[in-house]
């Protein structure tokens, strides 16, 4: 009979990244323990400033959006497309502090999820084609995937 509860943390879940992570150089042990040690609190604080500057933009975007849709069909299409790009802020900021938090204190579901927010991160840059900050997140991808075997 198959248990009620799955082990979240199975080294099944987790193949993909340990393949990449054989094919990538090893950073320098410095830079690694600088980021395992401080890059949980930057998630949360840098998460947590991200939802708040999402949040407000929401708020004006919502007091302005009746005088956008005075614009006709472009001006609610410009709304429609502001409402996407904000949901596309707001669900990386919540999973970097919910990350944050877990990789604090040692799991590999933390680890998991600033992952994705790196990932949802590294889609809407890309399809922006902002260049410099996408260069950024896949240099924290690199050494995320390096820190990847101190937690469990």
């Amino acid at each position: 009979m198959e248990p009620l509860v799955r082990d979240p943390a199975s080294v099944e879940k987790d193949g993909l990244a340990d393949q990449a992570r054989a094919f990538l150089p090893p950073a320098p042990k410095g830079v690694l323990a600088f980021y395992a040690r401080w890059m949980p609190v930057f998630a949360i604080v840098g998460g947590s400033a991200a939802l708040y500057v999402s949040f407000i933009s929401g708020f004006v975007l919502t007091a302005l959006s009746p005088f956008v849709l005075l614009a006709g069909p472009v001006g609610g299409l410009a709304t429609a497309g502001a409402y996407f790009f904000l949901v596309l802020a707001i669900v990386p900021a919540i999973l970097t502090i919910a990350g944050g938090f877990r990789m604090r204190r040692g799991w590999a579901a933390g680890w998991r999820m600033l992952l994705l927010a790196y990932a949802v991160w590294a889609l809407e840059f890309l399809a922006t084609f902002e260049i410099p900050s996408l260069l950024l997140i896949l240099a924290l991808i690199y050494l995320h995937l390096q820190v990847k075997p101190r937690y469990t």
